[in-house]
């Protein structure tokens, strides 16, 4: 936080609008709490701007599809089944953040790994390759995957916007 006035909200905004030029971009804000808690718990002015800047440029952000973009990556070198669709996905997984679903991602893959153990030598340094494009990521392993993570994030620690 700037001692200035309306310094704070001018860099918050300036960090956001490069983010959106450079789209898509990630802005991770570590322990956003320490910068706009809880609107009935600011204490002084400054709290209360930025508090109020924050919510007006958060306003408006189309968070599912920026969401299925971030999870778009985390899978482009994986071979998903056809029944797997990328909105449901991003829709059950309410308040992951990206490092959440690069975990699901992570997580679905290795599901669809041990399916495979008796046909793949783990000894191995690699898979052949016949028995890796005979593998794909099923939907169902999306589902299964999140009883091995928890969601990291919540608005008192940390905020992901894409834009």
């Amino acid at each position: 936080m700037c001692q200035c006035a309306g310094a704070s909200e001018r860099n918050l905004s300036k960090a956001l609008e490069e983010a959106k030029k450079n789209a898509p971009s990630i802005v991770f804000i570590d322990e956003i709490d320490s910068i706009a808690p809880k609107r009935e718990k600011t204490h002084g002015e400054v709290e209360r701007r930025i508090v109020s800047q924050l919510l007006t440029l958060m306003d408006g952000l189309k968070s599912l599809a920026h969401d299925v973009t971030v999870l778009q990556v985390h899978t482009k070198n994986m071979k998903l089944a056809e029944d797997v669709d990328p909105e449901n996905i991003v829709e059950d997984a309410h308040g992951y953040v990206g490092a959440d679903l690069g975990a699901l991602c992570t997580g679905a893959a290795l599901q669809c790994i041990g399916e495979k153990t008796d046909i793949i030598e783990l000894e191995d340094e690699s898979i052949n390759a016949e028995v890796l494009n005979h593998m794909a990521v099923l939907n169902e392993h999306f589902q299964t995957a999140p009883g091995t993570s928890k969601v990291s994030a919540s608005r008192e620690t940390v905020s992901i916007f894409l834009w």
